[in-house]
């Protein structure tokens, strides 16, 4: 990125650069680099819903075919193909991005080992072991989708990566996202798949995604727990201005002088809200039971109060126990080029609609691609079957001088086919049925009709896909 940011500085012409103040010439360099930092590194794409890094990993571990149907193999292995092919920064860095694909909502990358949790990191990266998880085998890297996208160089010239996956769900939302940059922020939270799924689906039926659609429909999911406490107005300005403060306590329930709390919400701070509640009149301790990944603690209260006063105290935890997400939808469109990036301020409907029409055009070029693969083979059998019926031309011309010339001016064919021809096995003809060959070409010809069918209701296509997750 820095010699990136050299070279554009060496091609300002000079009028730009002889009479430019210091001050002048330090605010356009700020702002030059931050508009890298936000292209290169920090906020998402909407389509695949991936930073560089976390795409780079993942390309990576593709590369490596680290499966999940297959075996895991260390961290430590998948860090070293990834910054020496693709992304040659910090090993920390880079294992860090690794750790938080592992603890996601819907998991892009199956861990197996300590891969850290809400309060401590992973273990070191020798130890750690993955492959990549289901969701990211079938949604993010499926080749017939990865044949259509576009592909750059890596940065020294030597591999091709891709410049974004292509997502068959909406993965922005799914497993939400965080980046902070050079006078930037975002801050998008994540949804259940269930609810993401439900409002693709009206908008493949061409119902325009609004803001109260998604207030109504979208249910906030976390990793480790949290339900949303902001009232409806709170809701309808998040989704109609793309930012606005969102509140979120833990799930937890009232039994006598008990109040059990499993999960935490985001930007839960245990610590911290432990300290908070003790001080709290009312409290008389706080009991943690939290095991690994399984969170559960219990506050208890003093039985003496009733009535106002333990309504009173029951909100003083309440209050305690909310956490706030100023949440702020920022993203980018990455560029065929995979050098730039638009960066802009959007908001979640804004979001769906965008990624709605994305996602069709991308099954129209996936759909299109498989018509042309099943025309060739159709083709291909149609050679077949010509050369089986005129077997013993083409075997008579092995004898004649120019078997080529001879077969052109008896079969009257053009050159590829003869080529074709000669290129066959005299055994493998032998071989070949002609029952069998049609019987191929019939199935040829029904899979194209149902695929050029599919490109006559791509939207039908994509609802039937999202059905069966």
């Amino acid at each position: 990125m820095i010699l990136q940011l050299e070279r554009r500085f060496l091609t300002l012409p000079k009028e730009n650069t002889v009479d430019c103040s210091l001050v002048d010439f330090t605010k356009k360099a700020i702002e030059t680099y931050g508009s890298y930092t936000i292209e290169h590194r920090a906020l998402s794409d909407f389509r695949d819903g991936l930073k560089p890094v976390h795409r780079k990993l993942l390309w990576a571990m593709y590369g490596l075919k680290l499966h999940f149907s297959g075996g895991v193999k260390k961290a430590a292995r998948t860090i070293g193909e990834t910054i020496g092919k693709y992304h040659p920064h910090s090993d920390q860095g880079s294992y860090s991005a690794m750790a938080n694909l592992v603890n996601l909502p819907e998991p892009l990358i199956y861990g197996k080992g300590n891969w850290g949790d809400y309060e401590s990191g992973p273990a070191a990266m020798r130890y750690t072991e993955a492959s990549l998880s289901k969701y990211s085998d079938t949604y993010l890297l499926d080749p017939n989708y990865l044949a259509v996208i576009p592909m750059v160089q890596n940065y020294d010239g030597e591999h091709q990566e891709p410049v974004y996956l292509p997502s068959k769900l909406p993965n922005l939302l799914i497993n939400g996202s965080e980046g902070i940059a050079t006078g930037c922020s975002s801050l998008i939270p994540s949804y259940s798949l269930k609810s993401v799924l439900k409002v693709v689906k009206m908008g493949l039926k061409g119902k325009k995604i609004t803001p109260r659609i998604c207030a109504k429909y979208l249910e906030f999911k976390f990793p480790y727990g949290g339900e949303c406490r902001s009232d409806k107005k709170d809701l309808l300005e998040f989704y109609t201005t793309g930012k606005g403060r969102l509140y979120f306590t833990p799930s937890y329930s009232v039994h006598e002088n008990i109040v059990s709390i499993q999960g935490i919400a985001p930007r839960f701070n245990v610590g911290t809200k432990f300290k908070k509640l003790s001080q709290i009149k009312g409290v008389r301790s706080i009991d943690d039971k939290r095991e690994q990944r399984k969170i559960e603690f219990d506050i208890y209260l003093q039985k003496t109060l009733k009535g106002d006063a333990r309504k009173e105290l029951e909100e003083k935890i309440d209050n305690a126990l909310t956490t706030v997400l100023f949440s702020q939808t920022i993203l980018t469109v990455r560029h065929a080029d995979g050098e730039h990036a638009d960066y802009k301020q959007s908001n979640i409907p804004s979001i769906i609609n965008n990624w709605i029409r994305w996602r069709i055009a991308l099954e129209k070029k996936v759909v299109e691609r498989l018509v042309g693969l099943e025309n060739d083979k159709l083709k291909r059998q149609k050679m077949f079957l010509f050369a089986i019926k005129n077997r013993k031309i083409i075997v008579k011309s092995l004898d004649e001088k120019d078997p080529k010339k001879y077969l052109m001016k008896h079969l009257k064919i053009q050159e590829e086919l003869v080529d074709f021809i000669l290129d066959l096995k005299v055994r493998n003809l032998a071989r070949m049925e002609a029952k069998k060959i049609k019987e191929k070409i019939t199935s040829f010809k029904t899979e194209i009709k149902l695929l050029k069918d599919d490109l006559k209701d791509i939207e039908g296509r994509i609802f039937i896909q999202l059905q069966k997750v």
